[in-house]
């Protein structure tokens, strides 16, 4: 190959690709892979300020997707880092960067893996395909979701995807997500009588009412959980009311709402509790939803298997099934490929001053990678 990973990782790192900016990074992974592969088919899917690079072979047979995103999070105070942030520097057996981690690293990785797969294996019945956005660590408005409803008008075939999502804790692999609680977000307002404090026949408090609402909803079983995800959560983390005195009702009061949410319950369900609860307090309130992404579960696919036995041919070592963590565009790609794991590097810097991983993450990474295609595809 041209570039091994850690070079195409450095290229890449050295994009100033803020969220939603790409900034270059998605035109050195065309190249790369144009170069690396035979006569791919290519397609920008942009809208608005967001790139969506989405390369793809045109052969029979299943379609394998690798997933990520070349937008980072801002490096903040850049003074505040040991090495500049835009580009990798290695100390202390180390490589550090903004995106190095997440996940410039994977990106890169990914790619290279998928040209290494083919020149090793080219008459491999697979139809390999590579998709990254560029606002995946923003509001992700037109990227991942706006390419789905575009793969969804025109039925574009994903059978099993990988998204490299820095989904490790110590080492590369110890940990492979197989799915994703739910994110839904309620945004509730309890309209009051505002006056003075010494009259309470003539006022009427919504701070009660949302305070009761809170203990209410604070108190609830949403659901148990099961073998994979967590009982629901939910957590209150904004409050509003009150006017900057102390002797006056205010007029209104809200509260902020977030449920991450397993698979054993659904938004519609949470938002039919919610509400029953809501207008058991108060018949003055009004609640506006946000549903972020719904969960996705994996349990017995074949990217997850040829995953497990990658991992355990090279790390030499079982992974732990995890569905904990945030969020990622992998609960929208599960809309339409049921079949999806993220499996990336180490997570413990990612978001953070001097971002790092260790400096052999990348290669181990990309060997994974390959194995589980091979696994997959050249059996």
């Amino acid at each position: 190959m041209a570039e091994t990973v850690k070079e195409l990782t450095e290229k890449l790192v050295r994009c100033r690709s803020v969220t939603p900016s790409d900034a270059g990074a998605q035109d050195i992974l065309e190249n790369f892979l144009k170069n690396s592969l035979k006569a791919p088919v290519t397609e920008h899917l942009d809208w608005e300020n967001t790139r969506n690079l989405f390369i793809h072979e045109d052969r029979p047979g299943k379609v394998f997707c690798f997933l990520g995103h070349t937008d980072v999070v801002p490096p903040g105070d850049i003074k505040l880092w040991k090495h500049e942030p835009f580009n990798v520097t290695e100390d202390g057996g180390r490589l550090y960067g903004r995106g190095v981690a997440d996940m410039k690293g994977s990106d890169a990785a990914m790619a290279c893996a998928m040209a290494e797969f083919r020149s090793l294996h080219p008459d491999a019945g697979v139809s390999l395909a590579y998709l990254v956005t560029s606002d995946e660590e923003g509001k992700g408005t037109y990227g991942i979701k706006k390419v789905i409803e575009e793969f969804r008008e025109r039925q574009q075939r994903i059978d099993c995807c990988l998204v490299g999502e820095p989904s490790s804790s110590k080492l590369v692999g110890d940990t492979i997500k197989n799915g994703r609680r739910g994110s839904v977000t309620a945004e509730i307002t309890f309209h009051g009588t505002a006056g003075h404090v010494a009259y309470p026949d003539k006022i009427h408090n919504p701070v009660h009412d949302l305070v009761k609402a809170a203990h209410l909803l604070t108190e609830a079983v949403w659901d148990r959980g099961n073998d994979f995800m967590p009982p629901t959560s939910m957590q209150i983390p904004n409050i509003k009311g009150g006017v900057g005195v102390n002797n006056m009702v205010p007029e209104s009061a809200s509260m902020e709402i977030n449920w991450r949410y397993s698979s054993e319950t659904s938004a519609a369900e949470i938002r039919k509790r919610t509400e029953e609860i809501l207008a058991s307090c108060s018949d003055r309130f009004e609640a506006e939803w946000d549903l972020s992404g719904e969960p996705f579960l994996s349990t017995d696919g074949l990217v997850l298997e040829a995953a497990k036995a990658a991992i355990k041919e090279i790390q030499g070592f079982d992974p732990l099934l995890s569905t904990g963590g945030g969020t990622s565009d992998g609960r929208f790609m599960a809309k339409i490929c049921p079949d999806l794991i993220e499996l990336g590097p180490t997570n413990g810097s990612i978001h953070k001053i001097d971002e790092n991983i260790g400096k052999d993450e990348l290669d181990v990474l990309e060997r994974i990678y390959l194995r589980l295609l091979e696994n997959l595809f050249a059996s």
